[in-house]
Formats: C-alpha cells, structure tokens, sequence
C-alpha cells in the first residue's frame, strides 16, 4: 500500500476546510476557526440528511431513518 494508513477520503474534509477557508477571510483565531469548521461541518450534516429524507419521503422508514439522523 504505498498510501499508508490513510482510511479516510479528502472529501470527508471538505466541509471544515471551507468553514476554515471563511473564518480566515475574517481574520479569525484559532479557536474561532475551528468553531466555524464545526458549523459548516454541521450544516453540511443536515444537508444531507435532509437529502436522504427528500429521497425516501413516500417510504415509511423515513421516521427511522429520522430518528437515528436526530
């Protein structure tokens, strides 16, 4: 494996290093930066979870699927 231990694909960092990206057009600190690398990791969360409920909004599971999302 010439890549390591990496597990993980770049996209799943997408979300924090915009928030990051944002945070240091205004000048942020360190601690802001990474808060605005959480929001927009948490936005992006609802985002797709509200993607999936859109897709499955004539199912009945969507209540499961909802409720595990929460």
């Amino acid at each position: 494996n010439p890549y390591g231990n990496i597990i993980y694909s770049p996209v799943v960092y997408a979300a924090p290093a915009i928030g990051m990206f944002f945070a240091n057009i205004f000048n942020a600190n360190a601690i802001q930066i990474i808060l605005m690398a959480r929001i927009f990791t948490l936005l992006t969360y609802i985002l797709i979870v509200i993607a999936a409920l859109y897709m499955i909004k004539k199912y009945s599971i969507k209540w499961i699927i909802f409720v595990v999302a929460l």
